[in-house]
């Protein structure tokens, strides 16, 4: 996979490596995702857990819900599309971005 507009590094690190730190992901935009309508329109609330990939531009590459509720799919749905405008500081390791592979929740509560 390209990541444009990223600086690329090459890491040190081989399996014979001391372990280095890695600076974790910290996430810089988190628009809330848009309210289903028919979840609405029963005032349903939920969470959706996806696992995804945090890739060195700072994107989330999801890869699978993880956890959801079955009654409420429009929920799922929204999660997948409100976390791909999340954006990240990825995290670093020796002064370089790397991806990691994390879990966020969305969590959808009827007011």
């Amino acid at each position: 996979r390209t990541v444009t507009g990223v600086q690329t590094c090459a890491l040190p690190i081989s399996k014979y490596d001391k372990p280095y730190t890695i600076t974790p992901p910290h996430v810089l935009i988190k628009p809330s995702p848009v309210f289903p309508g028919p979840e609405q329109e029963r005032m349903a609330s939920g969470d959706v857990s996806v696992e995804g990939e945090i890739l060195e531009d700072g994107f989330f590459w999801p890869r699978k819900i993880v956890a959801g509720d079955a009654m409420n799919p429009g929920f799922m749905a929204s999660a997948l599309g409100g976390l791909s405008h999340w954006r990240y500081r990825p995290a670093v390791i020796l002064g370089c971005p790397v991806p990691v592979v994390m879990t966020e929740r969305v969590r959808f509560t009827f007011k």
